[in-house]
């Protein structure tokens, strides 16, 4: 087993100043790396953090259930798309636009 990784502060105050100077940098990496497996772990347990991480903000059950009503309600007809709805009005497609008369147009401000 390691020791260094088990020892506690007050172990650790008690080792030599060339030890810690040698080792001690081994010693915080090791501290950074136990942090970061369980901040891992937290992250992964059942999947929590991913369902939040790109929120806003926090919704209730009964806010989540109206989103997802309203969600359902707009997918609804949808589906039924027919071409004559799709369809322009005749002539408005390409329709040219009126010209500006330059001549009527004062750019002078004086």
């Amino acid at each position: 087993m390691n020791k260094l990784a088990e020892m506690s502060e007050a172990e650790m105050k008690l080792l030599p100043y060339g030890f810690l100077k040698k080792y001690g940098s081994y010693i915080h990496f090791l501290k950074r790396m136990e942090s970061d497996h369980q901040l891992q772990e937290n992250k992964e347990h059942k999947g929590y953090f991913d369902q939040v991480k790109r929120l806003s903000r926090l919704q209730t059950d009964k806010q989540k259930q109206h989103k997802t009503d309203r969600k359902q309600s707009s997918i609804g007809d949808d589906d039924n798309v027919e071409m004559a709805s799709l369809l322009r009005e005749e002539g408005d497609y390409f329709k040219r636009q009126p010209r500006v008369d330059m001549t009527k147009q004062n750019y002078n401000f004086e």
